[in-house]
């Protein structure tokens, strides 16, 4: 299945999550630095605060990502196990012809055979 290609695209949201935060991060802590000497530790503080906080989504959308991983896996196994399921159903619905062919085949023998002896009998009679 599309397991690796799931979990690249899965990464690369996370990748543009985190890229986003980052740029967030530049745009709101950086636009206030001209007007105030003393932000440069007010940036740091801003910085870490905002990078404690995008660690901690990315931790979540890494367990997120890992679950929907599992779930992924558990889905293909079981579709894996119904295509087996279902190869064997066709291969049971195949030998069930098979009887019912067969047994149409002597069905159709015995009729002729009654029609003969039916015949042998009429001729008998006259």
């Amino acid at each position: 299945m599309n397991v690796k290609k799931k979990s690249s695209n899965s990464f690369l949201w996370i990748a543009l999550l985190v890229i986003l935060v980052l740029a967030f991060i530049g745009n709101s802590c950086f636009r206030d630095k001209a007007a105030d000497d003393n932000s440069a530790d007010r940036t740091v503080g801003c910085i870490e605060t905002t990078a404690a906080g995008a660690a901690g989504d990315i931790a979540d959308a890494a367990g997120r990502n890992n679950a929907a991983q599992n779930a992924i896996s558990r889905a293909d196994a079981e579709l894996e196990s119904s295509q087996r399921a279902a190869a064997e159903s066709a291969e049971r619905i195949d030998r069930i012809q098979s009887l019912i062919n067969e047994c149409i085949r002597r069905n159709q023998e015995s009729i002729n055979l009654v029609q003969r002896i039916e015949g042998a009998a009429a001729a008998g009679e006259k």
